[in-house]
């Protein structure tokens, strides 16, 4: 199968060379499966830019340095409340409290640059992709589920929505951060996955366990393939049975249309 990315070989190695550890995990054991298996119905793709991982990297070791010049927004310089030009012009040069907290905010929640997009064929021409995003602030995987050629004029959009993968698996719809540290920021800072879901989607028990990073268990190498396994039968099965749902309902419709 082979992980795709960029159609310039150096390029394509400058950019998997940053891919996070753990989405590395992931495209070694998907790439691993379709040997196995013989799957030729999935597709592997690497996504970003280098520079940008390089300039991601380089403001996450700035952003939790613990700067010298946090200033407080509400200090003055005199009793009148007034500041002389020569400490305006410092201060524009200084990060007040308020930012270095929001600055922080934001590196906790920001996802690598660099991702990984899983393409599964299911039945009627219809593909779903998984995106995965590493988060390295909440050390959690973040999924988003696209669905690619739908015949909508049978199907519509109603039965393919976010829903796709919740509860894929019993009591895991993504709601919480696995990661029991990482969900404790999230806590801290007063955030919810909803705030987060449509910029990293949601963190699927089962995309930490792709990932070898579920905090109950380390999985082997083995079990990595049969949660891919997993995973991609329930997504297409899933699929498949939402089909013939649509399909019954266009069915009726166009009875009591005519």
């Amino acid at each position: 199968m082979g992980l795709t990315c960029s159609p310039i070989d150096v390029e394509k190695e400058r950019v998997l060379s940053l891919l996070p550890q753990e989405l590395s995990v992931i495209a070694i054991q998907i790439e691993a499966y379709c040997d196995i298996v013989k799957e030729s119905g999935i597709i592997l793709k690497c996504k970003g830019d280098y520079e940008s991982a390089m300039k991601f990297l380089e403001s996450r070791q700035h952003v939790f340095e613990i700067p010298e010049d946090v200033d407080d927004e509400d200090n003055q310089d005199d009793m009148d409340g007034k500041q002389s030009p020569l400490a305006c012009h410092d201060k524009r040069r200084r990060i007040s409290m308020k930012e270095l907290i929001a600055e922080r905010r934001n590196a906790i929640v920001a996802p690598h640059p660099i991702h990984i997009e899983m393409e599964i064929a299911c039945q009627d021409d219809i593909c779903v992709t998984l995106v995965l995003q590493f988060i390295p602030g909440l050390r959690s995987i973040g999924v988003i589920a696209k669905l690619n050629r739908i015949p909508t004029s049978v199907y519509g959009n109603a039965l393919f929505d976010v829903s796709l993968l919740s509860e894929l698996f019993d009591g895991d719809d993504g709601s919480k951060c696995v990661n029991s540290a990482g969900q404790a920021k999230l806590d801290q800072l007063q955030i919810s996955v909803a705030d987060l879901e449509s910029k990293i989607g949601r963190f699927y028990i089962f995309a930490q366990k792709m990932a070898g990073i579920n905090d109950e268990i380390t999985s082997k190498n083995s079990q990595l393939c049969e949660i891919i396994h997993s995973v991609v039968g329930k997504i297409r099965s899933r699929v498949r049975s939402r089909c013939v749902l649509a399909r019954i309902t266009h069915s009726l419709r166009m009875f009591f249309f005519f």
